[in-house]
């Protein structure tokens, strides 16, 4: 995973506000007109807010600050590719009227055009474009207690801010960074009253947006937003201003906890400081169309906090102390802080078994992506920070809010979109299994479920799970649902030097499985019906045309070539031979050295015979090379002694593996015992699927399991690696 460092840049730049014609500078510049036919040009930096409402709802905005200090919130979809810290010129219409409230989500100015003047922090541009990296170091947080006009104070004080900075917020996050963020005290005090409201009947963008920037000017440290350093403050609940929380969304940056109380206090302190690492929220997606796990927000039903797995959704206090687990991979990965020791990220195909989140080691995520939307898997055991999924922890994962039991298991989220302040939802991926039932509980896949992901691609299955440990299967589901009556290896069927694998499912659709080089095969490409009346054989470049072919036998025995295309299709077939149907065919490679490819068959006297390939899809006259091959199963070896001639391997009817070096012409010198136990597969061969230059083998085993044997020389194989599922 490619890994951007976020950069403080700590010059402020120039801003200032044009008018239209019209439209007076200082109109402009503070969104002072208003309404459908007001307009104002305005130059100024993009920042980004979260206000945690108390109704248990968000908004995101989006705000364009003056130079004067002003705020204009806009429509983030016209800035949505502009990365916060950028100055833009932006022509704007129906301005908000400038005392429309904080919350009023349609009191935003329109963009109608849009010009980036400068980036002022190169980390925001980063961040917007992909993910951040959070910086490995202390990060200064300094908190103060204040009143807004003639507040009273309440007994939140600065010593309790400390304590629950010290003692709660920081080990938290800590914890659930593996020692990658570390808040630390940068100083808390007592702050005077602040003076500038105004009115505290009312609570506008402009007041919130100065009452911030004041308490970064008490804290006395500079700028905040994208360098690393940050700033609480609290004053008691302010009635005007409906909401619990507001901060910066990015690196660094300015939280405002308004009155919020007893145990949640801490929990809005982390949650906010969240923010200013550039996350989003938590939250859920339940109920969606059709009965379906998984599906956009229009298509599923949820909440925003709806996830109470970790701190940046909501969790609800059933206990005398309000609990936090681990935040989530989803939110680690915006953080650019999931790597190969944390995590496995996987493809169709793969076989994880994860740690506990809560355990704060080993391989803890899976991450995958299809359809353009990433996926998350984890683990949520009942330990460490998330003990109390055993007892009481509980949320609020729908809408009207019924507060719902929350307990240890696997789950999955997934991500709409990444970067900057990207919110994870939290699904209820069992609910499509057929084995669910209503009583089952919300979001958790347990062992022997599955979860299917929207665009039908991958399948996730839990097969075991224990206090150590869950095990997942990622598969492709648009596999075939019934076993393959028959796989076969190619050399090379898609043009890049791998070996590639067909199966014929029971329905008689053929599946083309291309190699990836690594020994594992990639998602399949589906053919047409009706192979389940033919035999089918991939014996390599049959007619000279240097791409990989196939040959089928039908039920009358005739023999058939399908050229491929050297794309992983086939062009028009041609009957290349009559009278197959007694014969067991082994594409063998280039038997007799001539350059050409070559077919092994037995007969039904158990007599062995090369029918030597033309090189234009034909056969020069058989030869008879064997007799006595009853009770043998025989593969392809590729050269596997590097002497410039194919070999085969056979095993017998007790599991034993014989290895026969090729001497030419056909024909083979005597049979050298390679190994015992090879019961209870069945392979495919004549193909190197990891590109070492050696035939290795791919074998299924009853259970349809996939598995892959690696070359090693004249009838030796490496241990064997489980490389698939639902064959």
């Amino acid at each position: 995973m490619v890994r951007r460092r976020l950069i403080a840049v700590l010059s402020t730049a120039v801003l200032a506000a044009t008018a239209l014609p019209g439209t007076s500078p200082s109109a402009a510049a503070a969104a002072g007109a208003s309404g459908a036919d007001q307009a104002a040009t305005v130059v100024g930096e993009v920042e980004r807010f979260t206000l945690e409402l108390r109704d248990r709802t968000t908004l995101d905005l989006t705000v364009v600050r003056t130079e004067d200090g002003g705020a204009v919130a806009v429509d983030e979809a016209a800035l949505a590719d502009v990365a916060s810290g950028t100055v833009v010129e932006a022509d704007l219409v129906d301005l908000p009227d400038p005392g429309a409230a904080v919350t009023d989500a349609d009191a935003v100015a329109q963009v109608a055009a849009v010009e980036v003047v400068a980036t002022t922090h190169a980390a925001g541009a980063a961040a917007d474009a992909a993910f951040a990296e959070i910086r490995t170091a202390d990060r200064p947080v300094y908190m103060m207690t204040s009143r807004i006009g003639a507040q009273a104070s309440d007994a939140v004080t600065p010593s309790v801010l400390r304590t629950e900075l010290v003692e709660r917020v920081a080990p938290y996050w800590d914890d659930s960074t593996d020692g990658a963020v570390r808040f630390t005290e940068g100083a808390a005090f007592e702050a005077d009253a602040y003076t500038g409201w105004g009115s505290t009947a009312d609570c506008g963008l402009d007041k919130v947006v100065a009452f911030l920037d004041w308490s970064v000017a008490q804290a006395g440290t500079g700028p905040v937003v994208w360098t690393g350093r940050h700033t609480v403050v609290y004053t008691p609940a302010l009635a005007a201003c409906p909401f619990e929380g507001i901060a910066n969304v990015a690196d660094g940056g300015a939280a405002w906890i308004n009155g919020a109380d007893g145990e949640f206090r801490w929990y809005t302190m982390a949650h906010e400081l969240g923010h200013t690492l550039t996350l989003g929220h938590s939250s859920s997606r339940v109920h969606c169309d059709g009965g379906r796990a998984d599906g956009t927000g229009l298509q599923c039903d949820g909440t925003e906090y709806g996830d109470a797995y970790d701190v940046m959704g909501v969790a609800y206090q059933t206990e005398p102390t309000l609990n936090a687990g681990p935040v989530s991979g989803a939110h680690l990965d915006t953080m650019g802080l999931l790597d190969t020791t944390n995590t496995a990220f996987a493809a169709a195909g793969a076989v994880v078994t994860l740690a506990p989140v809560g355990s704060g080691a080993g391989k803890r995520f899976v991450r995958f992506s299809t359809g353009g939307t990433t996926y998350y898997v984890e683990y949520r055991a009942a330990t460490g920070r998330d003990a109390d999924l055993a007892t009481s922890r509980a949320g609020c994962p729908f809408s009207p809010c019924t507060v719902t039991r929350f307990e240890p298991g696997v789950v999955v989220r997934r991500v709409d979109e990444t970067g900057l302040g990207a919110d994870t939802y939290l699904l209820d991926a069992a609910v499509e299994d057929p084995a669910s039932s209503p009583t089952d509980p919300y979001f958790v896949v347990e062992p022997g479920r599955s979860f299917v992901t929207a665009d039908g691609r991958i399948r996730v299955t839990v097969t075991s799970a224990s206090a150590s440990g869950a095990t997942v299967n990622l598969v492709n589901a648009q596999a075939p649902t019934t076993p393959f009556r028959s796989l076969v290896a190619s050399p090379d069927l898609t043009g890049d030097r791998v070996g590639d694998l067909l199966g014929v499912d029971g329905d008689g659709v053929l599946f083309l499985y291309p190699g990836r080089g690594d020994g594992r095969v990639a998602s399949p490409t589906k053919f047409g019906g009706g192979w389940d009346a033919y035999e089918v054989h991939a014996p390599g470049d049959w007619n000279g045309d240097g791409r990989g072919d196939l040959v089928a036998v039908d039920a009358a025995g005739k023999l058939w070539l399908y050229p491929g295309n050297g794309r992983g299709g086939f062009l028009s077939r041609s009957q290349i031979g009559n009278g197959w149907t007694t014969f067991r065919i082994v594409p063998a490679g280039d038997m007799n050295a001539d350059g050409r490819t070559d077919l092994l068959a037995i007969d039904s006297s158990h007599r062995l015979w090369l029918y030597p390939g033309d090189g234009r899809g034909g056969f020069t006259p058989r030869i008879q090379v064997g007799n006595g091959w009853d009770g043998y199963d025989l593969y392809a070896a590729g050269d596997a002694n590097g002497d410039g001639r194919a070999d085969i391997l056979s095993v017998d009817a007790a599991g034993q593996l014989f290895y026969y070096a090729g001497k030419g012409g056909g024909y083979f010198y005597g049979r050298v015992k390679a190994g015992h136990g090879w019961t209870g597969y069945e392979f495919a061969s004549g193909a190197d699927f990891n590109r070492d230059g050696r035939a290795d083998l791919m074998g299924r085993d009853s259970n349809g399991r996939l598995w892959f044997y690696a070359g090693r020389g004249p009838g030796r194989f490496a241990m064997k690696v489980l490389v698939g599922q639902g064959f």
